[in-house]
């Protein structure tokens, strides 16, 4: 699960890099009026399926230039980044504002009948109406502009940083998908009641709208604030690129190769200027709309396995960075106030501290603890309903992990379900329609009982920084939305997706499982667990109750 995320965490990164580079050749040449485009179709032209139109040799060079600058060493600047944030809301603003003077409710209410197909295809006018592609619609265009909203997560990793936590990091992400909503929601707005919606094009709308209302002026402005926003969005997309290579191929999951260091610019250049040249040759070759959805896909993807590891979390007897962070307060207590002392029978007496301590070395000596499973079906179905104990066991471990996995494969089945199945035009095909509401009560039924099996379970009561609400139905939610716009996306897309995880799983298989850092460990230490213990505890806690010269230690340390 580790590595998919992070093969995901790739994948978002290239394919951030790429399409950012393409918007920006896009803005780029409608300043330019259409010079590039026209050039690079005429000359470098593709008709084959699945690809872009022609090859931007621009948006590579553009990524090109901005490998070379990481490689260099280059490092971010606040105040260029927030210098041009200032300008894109800036143009948001303005584009919001002035827009509205130019506005035409009838481009909501367009009738297809009226619409002259000699300018446009049958296929892009819909419907019309303010729904023009129906619900469906709504729910593929909605997985396509989830590509808008990434980065919030990055609030969630501030959980150490902040007074309070629990308070602070939900306001925080509400407050950013609050602003980035607004923002998004405003522009689409006034966009589509400027011009019609069939007639605008996909990579530079706003420029081209503001032309149509003859307000040519407008369109320089915003084309130059979005050369500017999106400049500052393609370094923020590929500058974290090589230290995710940097970190996974520290732990041997990718090539090694990847994060060697040069000595003479302090970066992994190669990582750099591999995950360089494919995002600009994807940048180059493949649509806009392609790279947004695939990026979407992956992103998603990701966030269905956090919400995933929420649930396997949660019913855990340890989490294991809670566990390694006390026996580290437990080492620190000790080495300052170690209350050992004789008792008049030559017996060493220790204080809680201590022998709390010695429980946890005595843990990382004995290695992880084996989880048992079930002895039958009945009695796992009893365990998932009626657990034994009321705090979490290897037993109730295992079920909570099975039901987890069970609840992401019945989610993904309604899911697939309504997607590939559950049209407009269902109703008007009685057979298929009644499949698909049974295959949905079913797996549907099934997946909130499976909920409320993980709500009875046994919970892990450490305290952490963050704890996610609502579990389980708060994370079964979040799976049911992210599977379900994935499913929206074009087949295209899924096959673009298939190919980089079948490359992931290759490489991983071939090369990460048997070259890992984990893997190593466990076979040089194999009865070690995770959990650090230092060379002075392991003396204390081994030395039996024969040994009184440790009191003298101990009375000593403690004055």
């Amino acid at each position: 699960m580790a590595f998919i995320t992070g093969w995901n965490l790739i994948l978002q990164y290239i394919i951030g890099t790429s399409s950012v580079a393409r918007a920006w050749s896009s803005n780029f040449d409608d300043l330019i009026n259409k010079k590039i485009s026209n050039f690079f179709s005429q000359y470098m032209s593709m008709n084959v399926p699945g690809f872009a139109a022609y090859v931007d040799l621009f948006s590579f060079g553009i990524t090109s230039i901005v490998t070379a600058i990481l490689v260099f060493g280059a490092r971010e600047s606040s105040m260029f980044n927030n210098v041009f944030t200032l300008i894109n809301l800036g143009v948001i603003s303005y584009v919001t504002i002035t827009g509205l003077f130019r506005v035409n409710i009838a481009n909501w209410r367009i009738n297809p009948d009226n619409v002259p197909l000699n300018q446009v295809n049958r296929s892009q006018v819909g419907d019309g109406g303010f729904f023009p592609f129906g619900f469906s619609g709504v729910l593929r265009g909605a997985g396509t502009c989830f590509y808008s909203f990434v980065g919030f997560d990055i609030i969630a990793t501030t959980g150490e940083e902040v007074r309070n936590p629990q308070r602070a990091i939900p306001i925080a992400i509400i407050v950013c998908l609050s602003v980035c909503f607004v923002a998004y929601a405003s522009v689409s707005a006034v966009l589509t009641l400027m011009v019609p919606y069939y007639a605008i094009p996909p990579n530079a709308p706003l420029p081209y709208a503001f032309e149509q209302v003859g307000w040519s002026v407008a369109r320089y402005v915003i084309a130059i604030g979005a050369v500017c926003a999106l400049t500052t969005s393609l370094l923020g997309s590929i500058f974290p690129l090589p230290r995710i290579l940097y970190a996974m191929s520290s732990d041997g999951l990718l090539f090694r190769f990847f994060g060697k260091i040069s000595k003479r610019f302090k970066t992994p250049v190669l990582g750099t200027l591999i995950s360089g040249l494919l995002a600009g040759v994807l940048s180059a070759v493949i649509s806009l709309k392609d790279l947004v959805d695939m990026m979407s896909i992956g992103t998603l993807l990701a966030y269905s396995l956090v919400a995933v590891s929420i649930l396997i979390l949660r019913g855990q007897q340890e989490i294991l960075g809670v566990r390694n962070r006390k026996i580290q307060q437990l080492q620190h207590v000790s080495d300052n106030v170690l209350e050992v002392f004789t008792t008049e029978d030559g017996d060493i007496h220790r204080s809680e501290t201590q022998n709390e301590l010695n429980d946890y070395s005595t843990t990382a000596k004995l290695g992880k603890v084996e989880i048992t499973s079930p002895k039958s079906l009945r009695h796992y179905i009893q365990l998932s309903f009626v657990p034994e104990q009321a705090d979490p066991t290897p037993t109730s471990e295992w079920v909570n992990t099975m039901n987890t996995y069970l609840l992401f494969v019945t989610i993904g089945i309604v899911d697939l379900a309504l997607a590939y199945f559950g049209g407009d035009d269902i109703v008007h095909s009685g057979g298929i329609f009644i499949t698909v509401c049974v295959i949905v009560c079913i797996f549907g039924l099934l997946s909130i009982l499976l909920c409320i099996s993980l709500a009875r379970q046994p919970e892990n009561t450490s305290k952490v920084s963050f704890r996610t609400p609502g579990v389980p139905w708060v994370p079964a939610v979040s799976i049911f939305v992210n599977l379900h716009l994935m499913f929206q996306m074009s087949g295209t897309t899924w096959i673009y997706y298939s190919v980089w995880m079948l490359i992931g799983f290759t490489m991983y298989f071939s090369y990460g499982y048997w070259h890992s850092s984990e893997r190593k460990h466990q076979e040089e230490h194999p009865s070690e667990n995770s959990a650090p213990c230092n060379d002075r505890h392991k003396e204390v806690s081994e030395v039996g109750p024969t040994a009184p010269q440790l009191s003298v230690v101990g009375y000593t340390e403690v004055q």
